[in-house]
């Protein structure tokens, strides 16, 4: 009896008791709104995505820190990313970019790379533009 008790805590409490000692500093939260001018319909089997990346060495591609694809999109549509602190390196550019797709065409993207704070608590706004029909 006495070992199961042992096996309990070890494979189901001691895992809580981990993530219960992980300090909120160690992740950055990043919120905001992906727009356009005035809401729109997108057709339904449009794509948004937001790409989080670090583009700091411009003689490589860009590092992907995280990225939200989203079928069925609709304008506006809020996102949210939680990175490790320890991605989001200081004096690195990280900015977010977000476009929508339907059937591998552009349709709208932002035209701006926006950047990201990582001690800040604002949730972003994020404009697009529109590219094509």
């Amino acid at each position: 009896m006495m070992l199961s008790l042992k096996k309990v805590f070890i494979f189901i409490v001691s895992p809580f008791l981990l993530m219960a000692c992980a300090t909120p500093d160690e992740y950055v939260v990043i919120d905001g709104i992906v727009s356009y001018q005035a809401p729109v319909r997108l057709p339904d089997a449009a794509v948004l995505t937001v790409k989080l990346k670090d583009i700091t060495d411009r003689s490589q591609p860009a590092v992907i820190l995280d990225e939200l694809n989203r079928e069925n999109a609709t304008l506006p549509a809020r996102f949210s990313f939680t990175v490790p602190r320890e991605e989001l390196v200081e004096g690195h550019m990280d900015i977010i970019r977000a476009y929508v797709k339907y059937k591998d065409k552009l349709m709208f993207m932002n035209i701006n790379a926006i950047k990201i704070d990582p001690y800040s608590n604002e949730p972003l706004l994020i404009m697009l533009e529109k590219v094509s029909e």
